[in-house]
């Protein structure tokens, strides 16, 4: 049996929201281009109005908005935001606005984008895709990975656990695996759910931890800063350097500062503490509450959701049919050990959605690296010879009716007679026997 998306039930695919601050005809353009890409679009026409409406938007939001309106310019409506922590990011349009207007838009990182709204057809998408947070995935941007199976239960309860306090916590697991989504999902669930929810990135501010050149610290504190009442998320904490790590320990222990840290880090955190690379004192202001994510070959409950779910938002995304997924190519996934997690296993199916010329993605659409592997551990194991998905697996991945049989480590013979036997068996061309 095919797997198809339709096999979701009750998942929805969210999609992410776009305020419109106008009401003129380029505002109903800019409307009509976005509502046929999918996005859910809100509109008001003042920028008091705009302020209530923007509160209202979920994380993963954008504003598109004229220059001027009646009760004042953009530049102050984004200041106004931001002194009442909304930072949803702002795109900025007009066609009668001179350079200088442009350049007070986009100064001191108000604006993130200008446009011209004759070319809204060329380059609306391509900007509010751009800028739009978490938008390269947006129908999984609020989504964990793990739903299903047993590891995926035991996070979710450990999750509605520690979101009854208002600790700070540290989420670890290998790579791939979801740690932002995982500390998103945990601000969201938690009583600080509507206060600033703010993301560090250490490659904001350096290149590593053995980086030699002085790390912007001001970065830091206004992060701090901006998060103050709310819930600051530090991904990688392990790749910041040191003058970093001291400058996070000093702020969190900031009586001024009402935050909430959830960090996140590899598993390889632990050796850094070890070896004295990373100072205690921070790991254990940081570790009040503790979570750690399982990696994906703990869960293979799990394969079958996360695929169809990656394959529905793919086809959100570029207006395709619905894709599903032959059972074969999932077992050729649960083969694979996925080094990378989730995050790898996203990829894959993506690139196998890609592959695909039709609406079931089959073998052929697989990468060799996967196949592979699956080939090889067919060989290393005994076969069921009375299931014609093994026997066809093997027709699909060999040459020609002898070396199926060798992969299966039965005589041509053999498998003739097997092949005789199961009639809804796709037939090899002669050519290649």
């Amino acid at each position: 049996m095919v797997l198809l998306p339709k096999n979701l039930n009750k998942i929805k695919m969210p999609m992410a929201n776009v305020l419109i601050l106008d009401y003129s005809s380029d505002a109903k353009e800019a409307e009509r281009i976005l509502t046929h890409s999918g996005y859910r679009v809100a509109k008001c026409g003042s920028f008091k109005s705009g302020i209530e409406e923007a509160r209202l938007l979920p994380r993963d939001s954008l504003i598109l908005s004229a220059y001027r309106l009646v009760d004042g310019c953009v530049s102050e409506f984004i200041s106004k935001m931001r002194s009442e922590h909304i930072y949803h990011p702002v795109i900025v349009y007009d066609s009668r606005i001179d350079g200088k207007d442009v350049r007070d838009a986009l100064s001191e990182s108000k604006a993130k984008d200008f446009l011209q709204p004759q070319t809204f057809g060329k380059t609306l998408i391509e900007a509010v895709r751009r800028h739009m947070p978490t938008a390269r995935h947006k129908g999984m941007a609020m989504t964990m990975y793990q739903q299903k199976g047993v590891a995926a239960r035991n996070l979710h309860k450990r999750i509605n656990l520690l979101a009854k306090y208002e600790e700070n916590t540290l989420i670890v697991s290998e790579k791939g695996c979801g740690k932002e989504r995982v500390a998103i999902a945990l601000h969201m669930e938690s009583n600080m759910n509507g206060k600033p929810l703010v993301i560090l990135d250490h490659r904001e501010i350096e290149f590593g931890r053995s980086c030699n050149a002085e790390c912007p610290l001001c970065i830091i504190r206004e992060k701090f800063t901006e998060a103050n009442g709310g819930t600051l998320i530090i991904k990688n904490i392990h790749n910041f350097c040191n003058k970093g790590l001291m400058m996070l320990n000093t702020l969190m222990m900031n009586p001024e500062l009402d935050v909430r840290v959830i960090a996140t880090a590899d598993s390889s955190i632990y050796a850094l503490v070890k070896d004295g690379m990373f100072d205690m004192e921070l790991l254990s202001n940081l570790s009040a509450t503790k979570l750690e994510i399982g990696n994906m070959r703990d869960n293979l409950d799990n394969y079958e959701w996360l695929a169809l779910f990656i394959l529905a938002e793919f086809c959100a995304q570029y207006g395709r049919e619905s894709i599903g997924i032959d059972p074969i190519v999932l077992a050729m996934l649960k083969a694979y050990p996925f080094p990378g997690n989730e995050a790898e296993y996203e990829c894959v199916i993506r690139q196998c959605a890609t592959n695909c010329e039709g609406n079931i993605i089959g073998y052929r659409d697989v990468p060799l690296n996967i196949v592979k592997v699956y080939e090889e551990s067919l060989i290393s194991q005994n076969f069921d010879l009375s299931d014609p998905d093994v026997i066809q697996t093997a027709i699909n991945n060999t040459k020609t009716y002898a070396e199926a049989a060798q992969t299966l480590n039965i005589s041509t013979r053999t498998f003739f007679n097997i092949r005789k036997g199961m009639p809804q068996l796709k037939k090899r061309n002669s050519k290649s026997i």
